[in-house]
């Protein structure tokens, strides 16, 4: 059985809105408890944010701020349901809440682009010993994240391209794409983490990589034009 959901983007304080989208009643309870999760992690965080647990939605990870489990793996994962990614979304997972959130953002970005650009899914959940073969293998400490610290591991980021007219087009700066994703990222809950170079953020600028934060601290972060690490680094002070 199926039937048309009704989705309900809190951040964006958007009213209901019908997608032409066939969904799996079972599947129900999900959208159904998701505004109820908003709620209780408002109430939860009340702007003020756990950076330090595991299994915090909030996590600060970096070179000198591992996981203090280094296999970590969350219990609340699930693929990403959508049908507005260039490439198949389902064979993407994240924490339960960051999946939903990200299918939310990938079709405001689809229709706002006129729908003929979709977001260009490359990497999503990447493990500790996955981390570690890619940093064996090429990649400068400047560039990737050790293995133990990366945000990929938390199941919360996502790096993206846009597929435009069959093309992949990378999300530089100045492009609209990116604009639009600066501009509209935190009403979905995300936040890119690299984006002030390495003696901020400890990475060049990624572009195409967005973590999923909630949306109190991706708000937080937004309207103060901060970074992750910006915010940790005050928060020590």
């Amino acid at each position: 059985m199926f039937f048309y959901i009704i989705q309900y983007n809190q951040a964006n304080a958007q009213k209901y809105e019908f997608r032409n989208e066939k969904v799996d009643i079972s599947k129900l309870s999900i959208i159904q408890n998701f505004d109820n999760l908003v709620l209780e992690s408002q109430k939860k965080f009340d702007n003020t944010f756990d950076i330090k647990n595991d299994g915090s939605i909030q996590r600060y990870l970096s070179d000198d701020n591992p996981f203090k489990n280094t296999w970590y793996v969350p219990s609340d994962l699930q693929s990403i349901n959508s049908h507005f990614t260039y490439n198949k979304a389902s064979q993407f997972k994240l924490r339960s809440s960051a999946a939903i959130a990200f299918a939310d953002m990938a079709w405001w970005f689809w229709d706002h682009f006129d729908k003929k650009s979709k977001f260009y899914i490359a990497s999503a959940y990447r493990s500790f010993g996955s981390q570690k073969n890619l940093k064996n293998m090429w990649c400068k400490k400047t560039e990737c994240a050790d293995p133990g610290s990366s945000e990929h591991q938390a199941w919360l980021a996502i790096d993206i391209s846009v597929a435009k007219n069959w093309n992949i087009v990378q999300m530089h700066t100045w492009s609209d794409f990116y604009k639009w994703m600066d501009e509209n990222a935190y009403k979905y809950w995300f936040h890119n983490t690299y984006q002030k170079w390495v003696d901020v953020d400890g990475k060049i600028a990624e572009h195409r990589h967005w973590r999923y934060l909630w949306v109190p601290f991706a708000t937080y972060l937004h309207d103060n034009n901060l970074t992750i690490a910006e915010y940790f680094k005050s928060f020590k002070l």
